[in-house]
């Protein structure tokens, strides 16, 4: 399984993105079956695409949001006992004093966090890796690898 990140699904859903972003279009496409968002996405995608309503703006991305939903997986976090969020922040420590330091918004923090915590791997648009490897927070033998789209 895909986590795919913010940035990522708003290029996909954007109406130019077949003309724009083809790589990006077939790689997704080519993956539905195997992709998940974090519900830190679903919030952010949300949050961007409300704001566009409200002006007057953003109505076909909103509808080209709710069709890419429909049956893709929002990923929690963590479950009750809050080891993700213990994960996410042991994460953020560990970037702070990474040489050198790693700055990450929290949101991506938290996405990073929610694909280590599930043992899945983050799909991104900007670079093959979030920080210094994930993996340092899984079990042996496991790894969170970044794929590089477009």
């Amino acid at each position: 399984m895909l986590v795919l990140d913010t940035d990522l699904v708003s290029k996909f859903i954007a109406s130019s993105a077949g003309d724009q972003t083809p790589k990006l279009v077939a790689f997704v496409e080519a993956r539905s079956d195997e992709i998940a968002i974090a519900f830190v996405t679903l919030y952010e995608l949300r949050r961007g695409i409300g704001k566009l309503v409200r002006r007057g703006e953003g109505l076909k991305q909103q509808v080209a949001l709710e069709k890419f939903l429909y049956g893709i997986p929002v990923l929690g976090l963590d479950d009750a006992s809050a080891t993700g969020w213990t994960l996410a922040a042991r994460m953020w420590v560990d970037w702070q004093f990474h040489e050198p330091a790693r700055t990450v918004t929290d949101a991506d923090l938290l996405i990073a966090a929610t694909a280590a915590f599930h043992r899945v791997r983050i799909c991104d648009l900007r670079s093959t890796s979030r920080g210094p490897p994930a993996r340092n927070h899984l079990p042996r033998g496991r790894s969170l690898r970044a794929h590089r789209v477009a």
